[in-house]
Protein backbone atom coordinates (compact mmCIF):
# COMPACT_ATOMS: atom_id res chain seq x y z
CA UNK A 1 0.00 0.00 0.00
CA UNK A 2 3.14 2.23 0.78
CA UNK A 3 3.97 2.00 -3.05
CA UNK A 4 0.49 2.58 -4.46
CA UNK A 5 0.56 5.94 -2.17
CA UNK A 6 3.83 6.97 -2.99
CA UNK A 7 2.75 6.85 -6.84
CA UNK A 8 0.25 9.61 -5.98
CA UNK A 9 2.96 11.99 -5.87
CA UNK A 10 1.30 13.36 -2.43
CA UNK A 11 2.98 14.13 1.06
CA UNK A 12 1.66 10.60 2.63
CA UNK A 13 -0.45 11.86 5.35
CA UNK A 14 -2.97 9.96 7.98
CA UNK A 15 -5.55 12.00 6.19
CA UNK A 16 -4.56 10.90 3.19
CA UNK A 17 -4.68 7.05 4.15
CA UNK A 18 -7.29 7.32 6.16
CA UNK A 19 -9.19 9.03 2.99
CA UNK A 20 -8.01 6.51 0.31
CA UNK A 21 -8.89 3.14 2.73
CA UNK A 22 -12.57 4.85 3.59
CA UNK A 23 -12.27 5.10 7.32
CA UNK A 24 -12.78 8.19 9.35
CA UNK A 25 -10.74 9.77 11.64
CA UNK A 26 -10.93 9.52 15.50
CA UNK A 27 -11.28 13.12 15.56
CA UNK A 28 -14.45 13.32 13.03
CA UNK A 29 -16.13 10.17 14.67
CA UNK A 30 -15.41 12.14 17.72
CA UNK A 31 -17.63 15.28 16.72
CA UNK A 32 -19.93 12.54 15.11
CA UNK A 33 -20.78 11.26 18.42
CA UNK A 34 -20.94 14.36 20.28
CA UNK A 35 -23.52 15.51 17.49
CA UNK A 36 -25.57 12.69 18.25
CA UNK A 37 -24.50 13.17 22.03
CA UNK A 38 -26.29 16.26 21.94
CA UNK A 39 -29.50 15.31 20.20
CA UNK A 40 -28.93 17.38 17.53
CA UNK A 41 -30.27 15.29 14.89
CA UNK A 42 -30.17 17.84 11.74
CA UNK A 43 -26.28 18.31 12.04
CA UNK A 44 -25.65 14.98 12.89
CA UNK A 45 -27.41 13.60 9.89
CA UNK A 46 -25.51 16.31 7.54
CA UNK A 47 -22.06 15.92 9.00
CA UNK A 48 -22.84 11.91 8.57
CA UNK A 49 -24.05 12.31 4.95
CA UNK A 50 -20.68 14.83 4.44
CA UNK A 51 -18.60 11.28 5.31
CA UNK A 52 -19.98 9.30 3.33
CA UNK A 53 -19.94 12.38 0.22
CA UNK A 54 -15.87 12.01 0.66
CA UNK A 55 -16.13 8.36 -0.19
CA UNK A 56 -16.60 6.98 3.42
CA UNK A 57 -18.70 3.27 3.43
CA UNK A 58 -22.12 3.87 5.69
CA UNK A 59 -21.45 0.23 7.18
CA UNK A 60 -17.77 1.20 8.03
CA UNK A 61 -18.72 4.58 9.57
CA UNK A 62 -21.14 2.88 11.99
CA UNK A 63 -19.06 -0.29 12.90
CA UNK A 64 -16.17 2.47 13.51
CA UNK A 65 -18.23 4.50 15.70
CA UNK A 66 -19.79 1.20 17.40
CA UNK A 67 -16.04 0.43 18.01
CA UNK A 68 -15.46 3.79 19.46
CA UNK A 69 -18.61 3.83 21.56
CA UNK A 70 -17.92 0.51 23.04
CA UNK A 71 -14.01 1.64 23.65
CA UNK A 72 -15.25 4.90 25.45
CA UNK A 73 -17.95 2.71 28.18
CA UNK A 74 -15.12 0.35 28.40
CA UNK A 75 -12.81 2.90 29.51
CA UNK A 76 -10.03 1.87 26.92
CA UNK A 77 -10.15 4.76 25.21
CA UNK A 78 -7.65 8.26 25.89
CA UNK A 79 -10.23 11.34 24.86
CA UNK A 80 -7.35 14.00 24.33
CA UNK A 81 -8.23 16.53 26.68
CA UNK A 82 -6.03 19.54 24.96
CA UNK A 83 -7.77 18.92 21.68
CA UNK A 84 -11.82 18.91 23.04
CA UNK A 85 -11.14 20.34 26.43
CA UNK A 86 -14.25 20.70 28.03
CA UNK A 87 -16.83 20.54 25.06
CA UNK A 88 -16.96 16.43 24.52
CA UNK A 89 -19.43 15.41 26.51
CA UNK A 90 -20.62 18.59 28.48
CA UNK A 91 -17.52 18.58 30.34
CA UNK A 92 -17.69 15.08 31.96
CA UNK A 93 -15.00 12.68 31.81
CA UNK A 94 -16.14 9.46 30.39
CA UNK A 95 -16.16 7.60 33.82
CA UNK A 96 -18.31 10.57 35.20
CA UNK A 97 -21.76 9.33 36.52
CA UNK A 98 -24.37 12.08 36.14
Amino acid sequence: MLDQLSLLGKRITTDLVNELVGVVSDEKLLELVELAISSNIAETVKRARELMDLGVDPMVLMSQMATLIMDIIAGTYQLVEARYGDSLFGGRSCGETV
